[in-house]
């Protein structure tokens, strides 16, 4: 067998490295297996090495598709520490839980959007696993949109797609309407509140298409136990009718000398009709003269400082604040008559409140 032939050693009874010299007459080994046909085997390592490179390959591609794992975060806003759940990269997408639940809603959602997008899941202050960092305090829709606004701003991505669901719906529409700049797009699932809705007809389609959703159902319902006998009549005590007054339009008036909590729910009970309003009244001789104001949203709050009731405390940036008969309230969505509802900040831009001026009904 020439020296040139291409040997096939097996390990099992090794010779002594002398008898494998090149300079033996032959080579001994225990086994000897002559491989003839030498373009064959090259042929078949070439094609195991193109499998190999093309199984990393796939490999890669689907690791670099595949989103890392979920993760717990916790972000510093307001002066309370609020959790987050985040995954994917790409544009931002912000997702604001509803009522009585907490970032885990998305579960779902976060699977779809994340292998594309930023998924961000925010747990909102008075929500979650966590105790509630001030009690109920500062329990509000403003305050959790100041929470979801400063939060935004703290990500540092630039304007994000938002996503609200039911009762956090207003508060999204909140954070739009009073920082726009935040955001790109704006999504409301089953939102909880027609507070923004302040064309008649427009809410009382809305109305209408509320009843339906749930009223709907429940007349099924009520018509099924009727005909199955297992319906719970339970006949009203009439001593104990009392009969509501129909609404004035006066019954929106603003009386400054309640309480701001006072005031705050009467500027809810007033939505869609016949709505709240107050007269904004000027110190500067040069403005026009006094304004009547519809309000659509508000938040009490601590006065800085003592004045009579109606009276501006604060009117800069975003803060339009008014002197109660107890405590503040702040006017956070205001409308000229004739015009659109606009923040509070958009409303100071146009017209020069200050301190001191008065709002009366």
């Amino acid at each position: 067998m020439d020296r040139r032939t291409v040997l096939a050693v097996s390990s099992a009874g090794a010779e002594s490295a002398a008898d494998m010299s090149l300079g033996a007459p032959y080579i001994r080994v225990p086994y000897v297996s002559p491989i003839y046909n030498w373009a064959g085997f090259h042929f078949t390592m070439k094609v195991c090495l193109i499998c190999g490179l093309l199984l990393v390959a796939i490999g890669q591609a689907w690791s670099a598709g595949a989103p890392s794992a979920p993760q717990i975060k916790q972000a510093s806003v307001n002066g309370v520490t609020l959790v987050y759940q985040e995954q994917g990269d790409g544009a931002p997408v912000v997702f604001i839980h509803g009522c009585c639940t907490d970032y885990r809603a998305w579960d779902a959602q976060r699977r779809a959007v994340a292998p594309h997008y930023r998924f961000i899941g925010l747990n909102m202050r008075y929500f979650g696993t966590a105790p509630w960092p001030d009690g109920e305090s500062k329990y509000s829709q403003q305050t959790d949109a100041d929470d979801i606004a400063a939060f935004i701003r703290g990500l540092n991505a630039g304007p994000v797609d938002l996503v609200g669901w039911s009762y956090s719906g207003p508060i999204v529409m909140l954070v739009v309407l009073q920082h726009p700049e935040l955001v790109h797009s704006l999504t409301i699932h089953e939102p909880g509140s027609l507070t923004y809705v302040t064309d008649p007809a427009i809410a009382k389609i809305a109305s209408e298409d509320r009843l339906a959703a749930f009223g709907a159902p429940l007349v099924a319902q009520s018509i099924a136990d009727l005909v199955e006998g297992t319906a719970r009549i339970i006949p009203q005590d009439r001593a104990k009718v009392t009969k509501a007054a129909k609404l004035r339009k006066e019954d929106g008036l603003i009386d400054w000398t309640l309480s701001a909590q006072a005031i705050h729910n009467l500027v809810r009970a007033m939505q869609p009709w016949p709505l709240a309003s107050t007269t904004w009244t000027s110190r500067d001789s040069t403005s026009k003269g006094p304004l009547r104001l519809i309000i659509h949203s508000t938040q009490p709050v601590e006065p800085h400082g003592h004045a009579a009731a109606g009276t501006v405390l604060e009117a800069q940036a975003d803060r339009l604040v008014v002197a109660a008969g107890a405590g503040a309230l702040r006017l956070i969505l205001l409308q000229v008559p004739g015009k659109k509802p606009m923040p509070a900040a958009e409303f100071l831009r146009g017209h020069r409140v200050g301190p001191g001026d008065v709002m009366s009904a």
